[in-house]
């Protein structure tokens, strides 16, 4: 006989990837449970929630946080601090808009980036307009707090800085005031070692996630 199980135990169920779908995400993050989770380092999550929360409330402008760590592991402690520290906003001054989580699909090119992203916030890239202006604007009007940006390193390198990814993530984290947050293994390499990677690498504070229990703070841009 099938067990019934609850939204909640279902979710919990799924391997622990709530990122996957957008309801699922949100549900994740407004739940109010908190069994075990897969995989999730249980130290690193309140260190990586504070340095979010550091930059989500203004004290260090346009800046970005990129985590580097091994899967499953890295992308199940990430996920575990932005709840976190969504659950310590008090409700009623909470954004209207969920932090927003994206992974890129595999072999998509840099340049196409900015469209892939602005389809999946629900508003593609109208006909004659600048990509890096019409997200930039559609990250302003729906008021997007965080923005996690996963799988990048599964992205081909661009050969030139006019069409690299970390111009256009440099762009974007300069002109909006939405946090983003790369989740990647070799975040250093596709951020920052990549054409145009040092506009990026000065606005980014790299977190490595390394093991159960540590987290560190590296200097902005550099390895630890």
């Amino acid at each position: 006989m099938p067990i019934n199980r609850s939204p909640t135990a279902r979710l919990t169920a799924m391997n622990f990837r709530p990122w996957t779908d957008l309801q699922q995400w949100s549900t994740y993050l407004d739940a109010d449970h908190h069994d075990p989770q897969c995989g999730v380092d249980p130290a690193a999550v309140p260190e990586l929630a504070r340095h979010i929360e550091r930059k989500y409330l203004g004290i260090e402008h346009h800046q970005a946080v990129a985590v580097t760590g091994e899967e499953p592991g890295l992308s199940a402690t990430v996920a575990a601090a932005v709840r976190e520290n969504w659950q310590q906003i008090p409700g009623d001054e909470r954004p209207k808009q969920h932090p927003v989580w994206w992974s890129a699909p595999a072999g998509l090119k840099p340049d196409r980036l900015v469209r892939a992203l602005a389809e999946h916030l629900g508003s593609p890239v109208a006909r004659g307009h600048n990509d890096s202006s019409w997200i930039t604007r559609l990250l302003w009007q729906q008021q997007v707090p965080v923005l996690i940006l996963s799988g990048l390193s599964a992205m081909p390198v661009a050969r030139s800085e006019h069409n690299s990814l970390p111009r256009f993530l440099a762009y974007l984290v300069k002109h909006t005031r939405t946090l983003f947050v790369f989740v990647d293994p070799e975040a250093e390499r596709v951020l920052f070692d990549a054409p145009a990677g040092i506009e990026l690498a000065t606005r980014t504070t790299l977190l490595t996630v390394p093991g159960p229990s540590l987290i560190h703070d590296a200097t902005p841009g550099l390895a630890p």
